[in-house]
């Protein structure tokens, strides 16, 4: 099933900001993206296929301070993935407005 891990805890009346994120997969055949506590997807699927080496993926805005992605007001941002234990690393540039 889903496993759900907590990058960015919710703020009471804020969204939660992307401005870049990397992540990190370590087990074949996982299936990741992130996604706020209401459930909307924010990213496209990250893919890890069987022999391959760790892949990472890494997106940034093309401009400084243009957001990729926002959560909805006072959720929190989650990585979604299809295995327990999947992600090696989460990074996440961010702010709460």
């Amino acid at each position: 099933g889903d496993q759900v891990v907590p990058i960015v805890a919710a703020l009471a009346g804020k969204k939660v900001r992307v401005y870049s994120w990397g992540a990190s997969l370590s087990i074949n055949g996982s299936n990741c993206y992130m996604r706020d506590s209401t459930g909307v997807q924010k990213t496209e699927l990250l893919l890890r296929t069987t022999g391959a080496s760790i892949p990472s993926y890494y997106t940034r805005s093309a401009y400084p301070g243009i957001l990729l992605f926002e959560t909805a007001v006072g959720a929190s941002l989650l990585l979604n993935c299809t295995t327990a234990g999947a992600t090696n690393s989460v990074q996440v540039v961010y702010s709460y407005i």
